[in-house]
């Protein structure tokens, strides 16, 4: 027989360790849940809960990857402006030289240096833009070959964001217009074959002159079309990143343990648990 039950005590002392020992399992739960900083340790602890919390967890683990790969897409568009600002520059000189070869009092040999440089600025612009040595690349992807990339910007499938597409080679067949009634492709500006433009002639740097400031103007265009891109992704970035935080916030008041409750608590059972024992014979 029971040592308690044999001298009589009855269920009065089974009642005080009942309530003993659950006041020292709620206080072992608030320490570990204090230690761990979180109410929520095993499904057990709130199964409703414990799966919205990992339903968050994965969505602002998503959103973070986008968030990166939104990061990574706004330095694919700067790299793209930086070398669009150096083809700037050097169709600005190569309109120059056009200019300056349009004149009548011109020597043969000065058309010659002329053209020399004109079309070394040709090649200059060939050489970032065009074949697998291309200097114009970020990650190994060639900027200006008429590639597009698309980006996932969103947690969900669809949020997407479509960039490159942008032909600046020596063999885009991109229409920039006409200059002395002559139709120009991309190709004329910066191709020193034939078709391309040069300035050996003054009849031929009558061309040049209109040919390279439509070149600059489509450069321009495309250089106001990737800056409206990187607008775009830093507005996104912004609305991710608020997104984020959002849910971080509210996964946190889930999972999260309340310190001042919890400590509360626990003296609370602590109290309790020492109350009961005071009770024993």
């Amino acid at each position: 027989m029971d040592g308690l039950a044999a001298i009589g005590y009855g269920p009065l002392p089974y009642y005080i360790v009942r309530n003993y020992g659950e006041a020292v399992d709620a206080q072992r739960k608030i320490m570990a849940q204090l230690a761990a900083g979180q109410r929520i340790l095993s499904a057990a602890d709130d199964p409703a809960g414990l799966a919205i919390s990992e339903r968050l967890l994965a969505q602002i683990r998503q959103t973070e990857a986008a968030i990166g790969n939104i990061e990574n897409a706004m330095a694919y568009t700067r790299t793209a402006e930086g070398w669009l600002q150096t083809i700037n520059d050097t169709m600005g000189r190569m309109g120059e030289l056009a200019v300056t070869a349009h004149s009548g009092i011109l020597a043969p040999l000065d058309r010659r240096i002329l053209q020399m440089e004109f079309a070394q600025m040709q090649q200059g612009i060939q050489q970032i833009t065009t074949g697998p040595n291309a200097l114009a690349k970020y990650n190994g992807i060639p900027l200006f070959q008429g590639g597009s990339l698309t980006v996932q910007t969103g947690p969900e499938s669809g949020q997407t964001l479509t960039l490159g597409g942008i032909d600046l080679t020596a063999g885009s067949t991109v229409s920039i217009g006409a200059s002395g009634g002559r139709p120009l492709s991309w190709s004329s500006v910066v191709s020193t074959g034939a078709g391309g433009i040069g300035i050996g002639t003054q009849a031929a740097a009558r061309v040049a002159v209109g040919a390279t400031s439509l070149g600059s103007d489509h450069v321009s265009l495309v250089r106001a079309t990737l800056g409206a891109q990187e607008n775009r992704l830093g507005h996104s970035m912004q609305g991710m990143r608020d997104y984020q935080v959002n849910l971080v916030r509210t996964n946190s008041r889930i999972r999260d343990v309340d310190y001042a409750r919890e400590l509360i608590n626990f003296a609370r059972y602590l109290d309790m648990g020492r109350r009961t024992l005071g009770l024993l014979p």
